[in-house]
């Protein structure tokens, strides 16, 4: 899809119209079209127990639906389709499809449109504007490996330089700037020291690494399972994978979405 060529306005008309159809397929594409044309291309899940529970709410059905239901039951009460009006329009869909009526798609269309949902349970996580005590930066992997540290969340991540280590178990500052010499990356015994000497070493080490121009770090993944592991250096590296809500409620379009400026991992 090309973006400059279409309004904001339609992108979130048609990203609005896929979430109220549950359209999941669109809904995915257009999100990864997006996230991709801002430089989050990194498909990646992470897994966390530091979560809110959002509690259960009822969405009410399509209001235009439920009158467009209404019309064809009444349209074949008059016909004689049926002697008498039914008692429960959610039953209309079920005795068209029986009948094999030509009208049975159209009603179990508006049907699904017009009932009334229950959200599942899901939860929120807060963001990664606190990097964990002892760890040098977020870590991002398949579903498998995010599952071992709690509830996984997908998102879409932008690394635009990384380095490759082997699994380091311990991912303290001393182990990931050892590790970065022997990927090649110059790393001065002042530079060293400077980091050893800072009240955070953890921060400082990440610093030093973003000034050489390393925002990442690949690692082929030794304990939760196989495949590789992604840590990044910046929380506004990593933004939600799915449809997200502003703090009122709103869907937030898809045109505010993927600001690497924002440490919201939302927006």
């Amino acid at each position: 899809m090309d973006w400059y060529k279409i309004s904001q306005s339609e992108i979130h008309d048609e990203y609005l119209d896929a979430i109220k159809n549950g359209d999941k397929i669109t809904i995915e594409r257009m999100i990864a079209s997006v996230a991709a044309s801002k430089g989050y291309k990194y498909f990646l899940y992470h897994g966390t127990n530091n979560t809110k529970f959002i509690k259960d709410k009822s969405v009410s059905g399509d209001q235009n639906a439920k009158e467009a239901l209404k019309s064809i039951h009444d349209s074949l009460v008059k016909d004689g389709t049926f002697n008498e009006p039914l008692k429960d329009l959610s039953d209309l869909a079920v005795i068209l499809e029986r009948m094999k009526h030509p009208q049975a798609s159209e009603a179990r269309r508006l049907y699904e449109l017009s009932r009334t949902r229950v959200k599942q349970k899901s939860y929120e996580i807060p963001g990664f504007n606190t990097f964990i005590p002892g760890e040098f930066g977020v870590h991002f992997g398949n579903e498998g490996a995010a599952s071992m540290f709690g509830t996984v969340f997908p998102f879409y991540v932008m690394i635009t330089k990384l380095f490759r280590t082997e699994d380091l178990g311990t991912w303290d500052y001393q182990n990931v700037l050892r590790s970065a010499r022997k990927s090649g990356i110059s790393i001065s015994e002042k530079e060293y020291d400077d980091v050893f000497n800072s009240q955070d070493e953890q921060l400082a080490a990440r610093k030093l690494l973003l000034g050489k121009g390393y925002d990442g770090i690949v690692y082929q993944n030794e304990v939760e399972g196989r495949g590789d592991s992604y840590i990044i250096f910046s929380s506004n590296q990593a933004k939600l994978a799915n449809v997200t809500m502003d703090d009122s409620g709103k869907i937030i379009p898809l045109q505010k979405r993927f600001n690497s400026k924002s440490q919201d991992i939302r927006y």
